[in-house]
């Protein structure tokens, strides 16, 4: 008769259980933040969506390298940093995470601009010799040393001004090929 009663009693808590609608978490999306320049403002503007896809009001918490922050933050530091945003209603909650770099002022996010020019002006100069050396003496191996060293330089200093430095990246190309064919 035990095993009965118990028996009956676990079909009805497991329909019980079933019968329960599971909180699904809130969606959270943020537009995608890979770099920011130093001194601008961090603005998350989350949209917080339920779980048929509406767009729903919900209180969102920003926390940014393990400190809680505003939504609109002056960054003036530069670095590496984690966002973590949170939100919830009164029922349910979701959490969003995301990484992003705080650079100088950067072209593409990738370089920073040249602002000491010695070693560049003296890393040209010394490129230019070994082409001429190349040129001088027909050495396809230093004059393609030289070329590969002006087609890097383009790398080194291009993101000062990529248009006016791309005949060091087209020249050392050329250079290359040519020495490359002695």
């Amino acid at each position: 008769m035990n095993k009965i009663l118990l028996g009956i009693l676990m079909l009805l808590m497991l329909l019980f259980v079933l019968g329960v609608a599971l909180a699904t978490p809130l969606e959270i999306g943020i537009k995608d933040i890979d770099y920011i320049k130093i001194g601008d403002n961090l603005s998350i503007n989350p949209y917080v969506y339920d779980e048929t896809g509406l767009l729903i009001e919900a209180n969102c918490n920003y926390k940014l390298n393990n400190i809680i922050i505003g939504n609109n933050t002056l960054m003036n530091i530069t670095g590496e940093f984690t966002l973590d945003v949170w939100c919830n209603t009164s029922t349910t909650g979701g959490y969003y995470t995301d990484d992003f770099i705080v650079t100088e002022e950067t072209s593409l996010g990738l370089w920073t601009p040249v602002t000491d020019w010695t070693f560049p002006i003296i890393y040209l100069v010394i490129t230019i010799i070994i082409i001429l050396l190349g040129l001088i003496y027909t050495s396809s191996i230093v004059g393609v040393f030289g070329s590969v060293m002006l087609i890097l330089s383009y790398f080194m200093i291009g993101a000062t001004s990529p248009l006016l430095l791309a005949p060091l990246l087209i020249i050392g190309l050329l250079l290359t090929f040519k020495f490359a064919s002695i």
